[in-house]
């Protein structure tokens, strides 16, 4: 099983959405599970809201990040490919305990001064752990100038694996319990398919060669 945890120490960026994106994208093909670590319960209420019809994901409801390691262990074993964790801002005990757990942690971040100088400490947990990581610059407007110098920023720091636009589908999606992709019919809709399936893509690729790495 591959774990991936959507983690930053800074909160607005967008963790709970792209976790849920993300764990619909890795349920299209395979079994995977998705945890909830923030006490908002943002993507509890989620997949709640998804229903009988669009259960998958499955969800790993009243896990905590003292008992995060087991619980794991018990999804591993039920034969789930890929485990999404969403994870909470500041709450440092949680986010280290979810990134020691993790094989690919991926770095939601908006494109300002002060969300690219907060994601420091979300990078040293990483470092400490020895856990790769990736950056996605999420709810990006293209016309920003400031987008182009956000990316040379991250760069410097890290992997950049892909951008999310500013969309109303993926705002509107969480309440209704879909992805932003899941949500309309037109080119809007298929535009946010074709980034997320992209990101998706490379979240995949990333993960799976640090576990080869960490297997060798």
């Amino acid at each position: 099983m591959i774990t991936i945890v959507v983690a930053a120490t800074k909160g607005g960026v967008g963790k709970s959405t792209l976790a849920a994106c993300l764990a619909v994208c890795a349920a299209q093909n395979d079994r995977a599970t998705v945890i909830d670590l923030d006490p908002q319960q943002s993507v509890e209420f989620w997949h709640a809201r998804r229903g009988r019809k669009n259960r998958y994901p499955f969800i790993a409801k009243g896990v905590s990040h003292n008992d995060l390691s087991e619980r794991l262990n018990e999804i591993a074993r039920s034969g789930h490919k890929y485990t999404i964790i969403d994870t909470p801002p500041a709450m440092l005990d949680v986010i280290s305990a979810a990134i020691y757990e993790a094989d690919f942690v991926v770095i939601p971040v908006k494109a300002s001064a002060l969300d690219i100088t907060a994601i420091n400490v979300t990078v040293d947990i990483c470092q400490e752990y020895d856990r790769p990581f990736g950056f996605v610059l999420n709810d990006v407007e293209s016309r920003w100038k400031i987008t182009e110098s956000a990316l040379d920023a991250l760069s410097t720091m890290g992997p950049v694996l892909g951008t999310v636009a500013h969309r109303e589908a993926y705002v509107t999606a969480m309440t209704v319990g879909r992805s932003g992709p899941e949500t309309a019919d037109n080119k809007k809709a298929a535009d946010a398919k074709s980034e997320i399936d992209t990101l998706w893509a490379a979240v995949l690729d990333a993960a799976r060669d640090a576990v080869e790495i960490e297997e060798n």
